[in-house]
C-alpha cells in the first residue's frame, strides 16, 4: 500500500480549503500576537512547540493501553486516559497556533491532522466514561482511539518533515544544505497568492509569519510587513501562468526579502 502516494493526494484536495482557512482565524485569534504568540509558536526553542508538547497525551493514552494489556491494573490505565485527556488540550492549541503560518497545501494535511486527532480525544473520552464496570467497551474505545492517534501521528509526520511545515521559522539564515525545507516563503505561498481572488493581496509578514492576506482581511494590518504584492507577481508573470520551477525560483527570492524583514 503506498502511504505516501495517499499522504501527498492529501495535499491536493482543495476541498479541505474552507476548513483550512477557518482554522487559520482561530489559531490567529488563540496565539494571538506578540510575546505570548511568538511562545506557543516556539521561538524560545527555535523551532515549533507542538512536537514537544503531543508526547504528554499520547504517552499517556499509549501508557494506558500498555497497563491495561499487561496488567490488571485497569483504574490505573483510566486514570492515565484521563490524564493524556487532560494534556491534550495544551498540545491542540499549540497546534492552532501553527495553522496560520501553513501554506495551502499544509493546511489541507492539517485539516486531517487535526481532525483525526480529535477524533482520537472523542474516542479515549469515551474509554473513560465507561468506568471501571465496563472495561470491555472501554478497551473497544481505546482501541479505535489509538487507530485514529496512529492516523494523525501519520499526517502530523508528513506534515513536518515531507512538507517542512514551521522548519526554519526562527533561524536568522537559512542553514547550508536546508533547501526549501528550511525555507519562511515556499512555493505554496507563491501560489496562493497568485491563486487569490483578490488582486489587492500580498504576502506578508506577521509575527515571523509569512501569509497571505487579502485587503482588509488582517486582524492588525498595520502590524503586518508587505513581503511582495499580488500586483507584483502577475507582473513578473505577464508571459503565462507560472511553472513549479518558476515558483521554487520566486519563493527562493521573496524567502531572502522575508529573512531580512524579519531578523
Amino acid at each position: 500500500m503506498d502511504i505516501h502516494g495517499l499522504l501527498n493526494k492529501v495535499e491536493d484536495w482543495k476541498w479541505l480549503d474552507p476548513a483550512g482557512d477557518a482554522l487559520a482565524a482561530i489559531g490567529e485569534r488563540v496565539a494571538g500576537k506578540g510575546q505570548a504568540g511568538e511562545a506557543l509558536r516556539g521561538k524560545d526553542i527555535g523551532h515549533p512547540i507542538h512536537p514537544v508538547v503531543v508526547h504528554l497525551p499520547m504517552g499517556a493514552w499509549m501508557s494506558a493501553a500498555l497497563v491495561d494489556t499487561v496488567t490488571t491494573s485497569y483504574p490505573v490505565a483510566r486514570r492515565l486516559v484521563a490524564l493524556g485527556l487532560l494534556t491534550a488540550p495544551v498540545a491542540s492549541l499549540t497546534g492552532l497556533a501553527e495553522v496560520p503560518g501553513l501554506d495551502r497545501a499544509q493546511r489541507r494535511v492539517a485539516v486531517t491532522h487535526i481532525f483525526s486527532n480529535a477524533v482520537a480525544q472523542g474516542c479515549f473520552a469515551a474509554a473513560w466514561s465507561r468506568g471501571n464496570d465496563r472495561r470491555l467497551g472501554a478497551r473497544a474505545w481505546g482501541l479505535a482511539g489509538l487507530a485514529a492517534m496512529g492516523v494523525a501521528g501519520t499526517l502530523g509526520g508528513h506534515l513536518a518533515y515531507a512538507q517542512g511545515a514551521g522548519v526554519g521559522r526562527w533561524s536568522v539564515a537559512p542553514r547550508k544544505g536546508a533547501g526549501q525545507a528550511g525555507a519562511m516563503v515556499r512555493p505554496g505561498h507563491v501560489a496562493e497568492l497568485m491563486d487569490s481572488p483578490d488582486p489587492s493581496a500580498a504576502l506578508v509578514l506577521e509575527a515571523g509569519v509569512p501569509v497571505v492576506r487579502s485587503s482588509g482581511s488582517g486582524p492588525d494590518e498595520d502590524e503586518a510587513v508587505v513581503i511582495v504584492t499580488r500586483a507584483v507577481l502577475d507582473h513578473r508573470f505577464r508571459g503565462g501562468p507560472p511553472s513549479s520551477s518558476d515558483l521554487e525560483e520566486q519563493a527562493a527570492a521573496l524567502d531572502s526579502i522575508a529573512r531580512s524583514l524579519g531578523a
